[in-house]
């Protein structure tokens, strides 16, 4: 039947939604997965709370509740809140994909007694999208339009399409830039979606001691980051707390390499 893997934090005890279970050669080329892991590495422009996740809102609105701008009042600080439980919230903590053949933890999780693979007991983050057509339900159509049209201006303000990124991993101080530093052309075709940072943590934080991955090229299954602990900021606020970078070092190409190789061989 093949080696199954979930996304997890275990000291948080949570785990990615089981719409991103699944084998890592369905994970890796739809690339949903990496997606999700992104947005909960994230960390908005002066967002104060890393590590908070609360329950989804329970909000219903009735169709004859007002005008736009009266309806937008009463979505906009609902979603402001949704958003900040939910970008963001694995930054800095622990996270690993395991395999359900997996044995023992990696290092960086020796700590941990319970096992890594726990699907069926392990809380669900449920992806942005799901959330907010939860709360699209039972509005009506002008209502529904605000939403999306606050959700889009909500995004765009936590983060901005001019701004550069940087993945940083706390645990070895290395750091990763976005695609638009890269000095190498990474594969893609229809077959697979354009790749970001997310993407880049998911190949390297694989564990397992079985080789099936369903993947013509693999990732290291007992991976070099696996356990480690991550973020997604801006590429000025790491240049402004790291006074320039001191003491992190710069593996951009090797890691975006290791990336294109695995979803080349899927695209062959």
């Amino acid at each position: 039947m093949g080696q199954y893997w979930i996304v997890t934090s275990p000291d948080q005890r949570q785990q990615i939604s089981t719409l991103a279970w699944g084998k890592l050669g369905e994970i890796f080329p739809n690339g949903n997965a990496g997606r999700f892991l992104e947005h909960l590495l994230m960390v908005p422009p002066g967002k104060q709370c890393l590590n908070e996740y609360s329950k989804q809102f329970d909000f219903r609105l009735s169709p004859n509740d007002g005008n736009k701008e009266e309806i937008a009042k009463l979505i906009k600080p609902v979603l402001e809140r949704l958003f900040d439980n939910y970008f963001g919230v694995w930054a800095s903590q622990k996270i690993v994909c395991v395999g359900d053949y997996a044995e023992g933890q990696p290092r960086a999780l020796e700590h941990i007694q319970q096992p890594l693979y726990d699907p069926y007991e392990l809380p669900e983050i449920d992806p942005l999208p799901l959330q907010v057509d939860l709360m699209r339900k039972g509005l009506d159509t002008q209502s529904q339009r605000t939403l999306e049209d606050i959700c889009s201006q909500l995004q765009a303000n936590y983060f901005p399409v001019d701004q550069q990124y940087v993945l940083l991993n706390f645990t070895t101080k290395d750091y990763v830039l976005d695609r638009s530093y890269l000095e190498i052309d990474l594969p893609y075709t229809d077959k697979s979606s354009i790749r970001g940072l997310g993407d880049v943590v998911l190949s390297q934080i694989c564990w397992t001691q079985d080789p099936s991955t369903s993947l013509e090229c693999s990732p290291d299954l007992e991976g070099a980051w696996a356990g480690h602990g991550f973020g997604i900021v801006t590429l000025s606020i790491f240049d402004e707390m790291t006074g320039g970078r001191e003491g992190w070092k710069d593996v951009t190409n090797e890691r975006w390499e290791e990336l294109g190789e695995i979803i080349s061989a899927e695209d062959h």
